[in-house]
């Protein structure tokens, strides 16, 4: 699971991968690549618990506010 996935740089170097960011827009590009995409806010993720092995957030913790992010979400969501 890509986290705030953007243009997808982890995405496109990892199989079987679901990128999710806050827009669909920046993720229409992989997309028409064959990535499996959503969107999603971090705090309510659109996705099942306990179901993903791995989670990625390559730059983007840096960029949430301190008070709007819970690890609990990512938690949820990890097998």
């Amino acid at each position: 699971l890509d986290l705030g996935s953007g243009s997808g740089r982890v995405a496109r170097s990892l199989p079987n991968l679901i990128a999710v960011d806050r827009s669909m827009s920046p993720l229409r590009f992989l997309k028409y690549e064959g990535v499996l995409v959503t969107a999603g806010d971090l705090n309510q993720l659109p996705l099942r618990s306990e179901s993903f092995d791995q989670v990625f957030l390559s730059q983007v913790i840096e960029h949430i506010p301190r008070d709007s992010f819970s690890l609990n979400e990512i938690k949820r969501v990890l097998k």
